[in-house]
């Protein structure tokens, strides 16, 4: 059996059998967290797909304000200038 077989199968058969299900248990909740943030994000997208562009500039704006204003989201680089660079790059690109 290659490895990339048994990691498939049997990845956690080596552990004890308690240890056995809280792994299982854990990635279970994983997978299940992961499908529920990429539902989340096609809802987000569709949303911003569903709006015009005067509306989508809104949002960008509200967004930029948010950025500038709570240093959870303090990258090192403004959310202007990455705004800026985003724009430059569509004009190079179009």
């Amino acid at each position: 059996m290659h490895y990339d077989d048994w990691i498939a199968v049997n990845r956690f058969g080596i552990l004890p059998v308690e240890m056995k299900r809280e792994f299982e248990q854990h990635e279970r909740a994983l997978q299940e967290q992961s499908t529920q943030t990429i539902q989340s994000a096609r809802r987000i997208q569709d949303s911003w797909n569903s709006q015009d562009a005067t509306r989508q500039k809104e949002i960008e704006r509200r967004w930029i304000a948010q950025l500038e204003n709570d240093s959870t989201w303090d990258t090192g680089t403004t959310p202007r200038q990455m705004s800026e660079a985003k724009a430059q790059m569509e004009r190079e690109h179009s």
